[in-house]
């Protein structure tokens, strides 16, 4: 995109659909973390969203505490070094 320019291409969508894009992918990208990140015991975890996210729900009693609190610290690792 960079070499031909039409990065600039950017500007003529309207900001709600960029917006509405990004949290979508951000929604998406976060939800196929949440079974590692608690530690969860499942299975093949689905790809479609609301399937994916009620089979995370179902099998929300197998959470591994070491894994979160790993995860947990990780993540507290990661805000405090890029608010300082």
């Amino acid at each position: 995109m960079g070499l031909t320019r039409l990065g600039a291409a950017v500007k003529f969508i309207p900001r709600p659909v960029t917006i509405g894009f990004t949290n979508g992918i951000a929604l998406l990208i976060a939800s196929t973390q949440i079974k590692d990140f608690l530690g969860l015991k499942t299975g093949d975890v689905p790809s479609a969203f609301v399937p994916r996210i009620r089979l995370l729900l179902e099998h929300i009693g197998t959470i591994s505490w070491p894994a979160l609190a790993v995860s947990i610290s990780s993540l507290a690792i990661i805000l405090f070094c890029l608010l300082s």
